[in-house]
């Protein structure tokens, strides 16, 4: 039986941990932390309980498939609830919008309010839908670099469409024709941020992002989060997967283009393959110290080190002495001037001065993440990503932006709220860095502000080496929940494909 490793038990490592063991192979995973999740991960304050990373759940079917494939229901090991409405969306002129569950339900609510008809925002659905009818099943779940996906027929009907995919102007762009209202201009110009971009340079291309959302449904996990990494978890185990945590990998060893193994501490343990869970960068230096990298080899570094960093984000960890009935589950406190936070954000590289504030409370729907009668709150401002060694994110940033924060949420609210906050914990972009790994807390690799961002990550064979596999939010298909775990999926079948015997004569193909 072949060895595997798998360096990192995010959702990408755990995806592909799954799928390898399904494949037959002895799988082993290393996790510098103490548990499994990557930015999945959670955190307690006395008695509240916090998710630290993703909240909203898409795409609902891929881990349905991930279980099936290892003939198991995803319901006997995580539950996941329906979302309807979705969130609730807060204008600093006091405008709010309880958003239902589906497109043509949030069309009539537009249209309620006098701010967009409703065939103007049935129209932008549609759009969106034919943008991921056109291009998510070929992006999402084949890799893009291998050449088993050109001789599909799919891959290239997507690509005789390829005038269709809207590369051509941005998401901005794109909205500013569709929508007059600065509302609905920016309550769609947000998705950006889905994958930690700017949507006055993000590709028209990602506007089937909230058709994901809307057109295909969002859940909720019914005990946070992180279950939904506890539950692939618990599968790879039961498949015979073996875990080390607390064990951080020292170097990916490898000679002439040929992966060999890793090094733990001191020792060197031999894989016939390796599947890295860890970013781009990260991975690159665990090559360089597990030996000398070619220039073919170094291309590819040298491509991610140059890219634009996709942003980062400031979480205050806030445990509430009080409830909140006029908020959901999750809640959105828009900025006065979304201009000049994206340009704070991505082109200043300062936090913004009054930014937008994302809320999750996931004791809403789970109560015993927060005391009878109080809350959890997961409180998230939008950063550049902070590479230091001078941070962006100081000591009186923090002061100053907290303040900011408060004052969004209390105006909106038309109420106090610093004064019921009774747990509280902060993490910045370089607290981020240091529990992922990610280069300055960058939350999704790069930004996907190139014309055809959406099929240029990088690979998930790793170019000039045998034996290496990347998966995560910074390869192809790109960061969030899903993409990670579909990322491990191909990762998975790749190495399962390349596993066989060789004569290591020629070196690296």
């Amino acid at each position: 039986m072949k060895r595997v490793a798998v360096v990192g038990a995010g959702l990408g490592g755990l995806s592909a941990a799954i799928h390898l063991a399904v494949a037959g192979f002895d799988v082993e995973v290393f996790e510098q932390a103490a548990n499994p999740g990557g930015k999945a991960a959670q955190r307690r304050l006395g008695p509240f309980r916090f998710d630290t990373g993703p909240s909203l759940v898409t795409l609902a079917e891929v881990w349905d498939e991930l279980y099936a494939a290892a003939g198991k229901r995803r319901e006997d090991y995580f539950k996941l609830l329906p979302l309807d409405p979705i969130a609730e969306y807060f204008w600093p002129r006091g405008d709010r919008l309880t958003a239902p569950g589906t497109p043509a339900d949030l069309a009539r609510a537009f249209a309620a309010k006098g701010w967009a008809p409703e065939s103007a925002t049935m129209a932008w659905f549609d759009q969106a839908r034919n943008l991921w009818e056109l291009a998510g099943p070929l992006f999402l779940r084949h890799s893009l670099h291998d050449g088993r996906t050109w001789t599909l027929g799919s891959t290239w009907a997507t690509l005789f469409r390829a005038g269709a995919l809207d590369a051509g102007r941005t998401l901005r762009q794109a909205i500013a024709v569709q929508f007059n209202d600065p509302r609905v201009r920016q309550f769609f110009g947000r998705y950006a941020t889905y994958n930690g971009s700017d949507p006055r340079k993000l590709p028209a291309t990602f506007a089937m992002i909230p058709w994901v959302e809307y057109g295909l449904g969002a859940w909720a996990a019914a005990d946070g989060v992180h279950a939904i990494p506890r539950g692939m978890h618990k599968l790879a185990t039961d498949l015979g997967v073996k875990f080390q945590f607390s064990t951080p990998v020292k170097a990916i060893v490898h000679e002439k283009g040929w992966v060999e193994g890793l090094r733990i501490k001191r020792e060197q343990v031999p894989f016939d393959a390796v599947v890295s869970n860890a970013d781009v960068g990260p991975t690159y230096r665990l090559l360089s110290e597990g030996g000398r990298l070619s220039g073919g080899q170094s291309r590819w570094r040298n491509r991610y080190r140059k890219g634009e960093p996709s942003s980062s984000g400031v979480v205050f960890l806030w445990g509430m002495d009080t409830s909140f009935p006029e908020l959901g589950l999750h809640n959105v406190f828009f900025s006065p001037d979304s201009e000049a936070e994206f340009r704070s954000i991505f082109e200043v590289k300062n936090v913004p001065i009054d930014p937008t504030v994302y809320v999750n409370i996931t004791s809403k729907i789970t109560p015993g993440d927060a005391p009878p009668g109080q809350e959890n709150w997961f409180v998230l401002v939008n950063a550049p990503h902070d590479p230091g060694p001078r941070r962006i994110v100081d000591p009186w940033t923090l002061e100053r932006l907290k303040e900011a924060t408060l004052r969004r949420i209390e105006a909106n609210l038309g109420r106090i709220v610093r004064s019921h906050i009774v747990q509280e914990a902060i993490l910045t972009p370089a607290d981020l860095e240091t529990a992922t790994g990610s280069p300055g807390g960058s939350l999704y690799g790069l930004a996907s502000h190139r014309p055809m961002a959406a099929f240029d990550r990088h690979p998930n064979r790793a170019p000039g080496f045998r034996g290496l596999y990347l998966c995560g939010g910074s390869v192809h298909p790109g960061g969030g929940m899903p993409l990670a775990v579909l990322s491990g999926r191909i990762a998975a079948d790749l190495a399962t494909r390349d596993l066989r015997p060789v004569q290591r004569t020629h070196g690296p193909s």
